[in-house]
């Protein structure tokens, strides 16, 4: 501010010269531009009494906000400093004047609190085809309200008892107030632990002869326009100026939620969508922290650029990755080679030459408990790295992992071998990988590990090396491994033996629930032999015969173990395709009340040919129930 209001124009405008000057530079794409000028645009400072025009882009006379260099305009800063003073000195319950004249008393005019500024400038800029070249007034509210409306909230803020303005300006004035008790003021912020050199500012209240209209503002934000009382407006902007209070103390009175543990504040802010926890990590530095927990426990990467931001921001944030519960590294089709992958993360332990900077970052989220990766095959060798050592990710439960690699071949999942030795990890899904006969091919082997899912989604996976892999879970209960009809590439170590892949799973046949395997190329010579699965609940496959071996010159030396509590048998394919087949299926079902009492459900496909009635027969005959996928029941044939 410049008492030679030609020389203040020119300090301005070139001010604003270089910042677009500035800004234009460094981004090209640069198309708008949101100047709020206050109500200088009217010509308050040249004439009296004040002009008002429709639609002037300007602030209002008062802005309820808080900056943290000194700022004439905003308001809250002035009169919280001054008011927390005054009732320090003068006492709880004192009388406090209004410090402005009987005219700034009466007359009407408009504040406007920072956030709303802030949201008109935004949607000023979002929506270009409705305010290009135009001008509008900003305002907490339609109406305007005068100082007898506002200084009784604020000065109740404090525990002070509001009075009109005394006559012949009698009232103290802020900033003598300030400059008289400034020694009072710095044992004050002491006390309270506050940001010091904010106690000058030159804030005297101008005398408003009218409001601002707020007509074409509110037309222009349409369903998104909003209002702000008094009360809301300097309460919000109170909590950035004194964002410390003791949770004991007055500022918890006037704040219901401080007086509660953290644990149910969290868990009131993980309730919030994530607009609202925004909102309530401005408001101090505890609500920040807390917020941060939450809104940093899931994080999706949708791009390198992303990751390496974030990897950047550790180094002023450390303790920021081990709030972070879970992550997804969504990025398979991005091309790295233009990215700095060796620059260090800050309280990685790895060596920035051994392992990538994206890999580096999760290796500090120490509270990590699910993680779905999708990323470039560069990131394999990295990410796998992590895996073997022994303090990483020491609560991780749940991992996805797929890396996309040229001509979409399987990556090799012994680059990441080790995440079969996690002893917390519960849940694995692996997509599109290959592994050879040699299984976990080290001197070192894992102890029981906690695992209990596994899904193995389109791999090209060895059954020697799946075996010698399902040796280290304590207890599998699922199971899942699919590929498609025809596999792209061709398959080079899966067996193409369905009783192989039985036969990997015996060392979890004591505790494995759901076993599933929808792959139809797979083929079975004898029949299957699960007597041993006795936990096994639901069994699902493509074909009959993959369950009864398929029929051959060769005679049938023993016939089917199903396992003892088997719920559910489920196929995905076709029944009929061989006559021995269903005969030996008709036959099953017919004694199941020996081979397989614990059988409830029988689910299959209804097929071109449909279901036959022999099998339907049967079913209701021996009490199971038969459910046809993909058929229409109108006569109960079905049921």
């Amino acid at each position: 501010m410049n008492l030679d209001t030609s020389k203040e124009c020119q300090i301005n405008a070139e001010l604003v010269k270089k910042a677009v000057t500035a800004i234009g530079s460094l981004s090209p794409s640069l198309k708008f531009i949101v100047l709020p000028t206050g109500t200088k645009a009217y010509g308050i400072h040249l004439i009296d009494p004040l002009s008002i025009r429709k639609g002037t882009l300007s602030a209002a006379d008062t802005i309820v906000g808080f900056v943290i260099n000194n700022n004439i305009c905003c308001a809250a800063q002035t009169l919280g400093i001054y008011l927390s003073l005054f009732a320090e000195i003068e006492g709880k319950g004192a009388e406090c004047p209004f410090t402005g004249n009987e005219k700034s008393w009466r007359n009407l005019s408009h504040e406007s609190n920072q956030d709303i500024l802030a949201k008109i400038c935004v949607y000023a800029s979002l929506h270009l085809n409705v305010t290009h070249g135009q001008k509008y007034n900003a305002g907490d509210n339609f109406q305007p309200s005068s100082w007898s409306h506002r200084w009784p909230v604020i000065c109740g803020y404090f525990d002070l008892k509001e009075t009109p303005p005394l006559p012949d300006h009698q009232a103290p004035q802020p900033e003598h107030y300030l400059a008289k008790h400034a020694e009072k003021w710095r044992e004050m912020e002491k006390k309270h632990g506050l940001v010091g050199g904010h106690i000058a500012n030159e804030r005297t209240f101008i005398e408003p002869t009218h409001g601002l209209d707020m007509t074409q503002c509110h037309e222009m934000r349409g369903s998104s326009k909003e209002e702000l009382d008094t009360k809301d407006s300097w309460r919000t902007t109170s909590m950035l100026l004194f964002p410390d209070g003791d949770v004991n103390g007055d500022d918890a009175k006037r704040d219901k939620l401080a007086a509660l543990p953290e644990e149910l504040l969290i868990e009131t802010l993980n309730r919030l969508c994530h607009r609202d926890l925004c909102n309530v990590s401005r408001l101090n530095k505890r609500y920040h922290r807390l917020a941060d927990a939450v809104l940093y426990k899931s994080v999706h990467f949708q791009s390198p650029e992303l990751h390496l931001t974030f990897s950047e921001s550790l180094g002023r944030r450390p303790r920021r990755g081990s709030a972070i519960n879970e992550v997804k590294l969504i990025y398979p089709n991005e091309e790295l080679s233009r990215l700095a992958l060796d620059t260090p993360v800050h309280n990685s332990h790895y060596d920035p030459t051994r392992s990538d900077t994206l890999s580096r970052t999760l290796s500090v989220m120490s509270n990590l408990e699910k993680l779905d990766i999708a990323v470039p095959h560069v990131l394999l060798h990295g990410i796998g790295t992590l895996f073997n050592g022994p303090f990483d990710l020491a609560y991780l439960k749940e991992c996805t992992l797929f890396y996309q690699c040229t001509d979409d071949a399987y990556w090799d999942l012994r680059e990441n071998i080790h995440i079969f030795a996690h002893p917390t990890l519960e849940t694995l899904i692996i997509k599109r990988a290959k592994l050879d006969e040699k299984g976990f091919d080290f001197m070192e082997r894992p102890h029981e590990t906690g695992l209990k899912k596994l899904h193995l989604i389109e791999c090209d996976i060895n059954d020697d090396g799946l075996s010698d892999l399902l040796e280290f879970p304590e207890g599998l209960e699922e199971f899942v491994m699919t590929q498609t009809a025809e596999p792209k590439p061709d398959l080079e170590e899966t067996s193409d033996n369905f009783a192989d892949y039985v036969l990997a799973l015996n060392s979890q046949a004591h505790s494995l629930k759901t076993f599933t395997i929808d792959s139809p190329t797979l083929g079975c010579r004898k029949p299957l032999r699960m007597r041993e699965f006795e936990a096994l609940k639901s069994m699902r496959m493509n074909w009959d015969y993959q369950l009864f071996g398929k029929t051959s010159k060769k005679p049938r030396m023993h016939s089917v173990g199903l396992p003892p509590e088997m719920e559910v048998l489920e196929f995905f394919n076709e029944m009929g395709s061989d006559e021995e087949v269903m005969d030996l299926l008709l036959y099953t079902i017919q004694t199941k009340d020996v081979v397989a009492k614990a059988w409830k459900t029988f689910v299959v496909p209804e097929g071109d040919g449909g279901v036959s009635r022999e099998i339907k027969e049967a079913c209701r005959e021996h009490g199971l129930q038969l459910d046809i996928i993909g058929a229409f029941d109108t006569d109960g044939d079905a049921d």
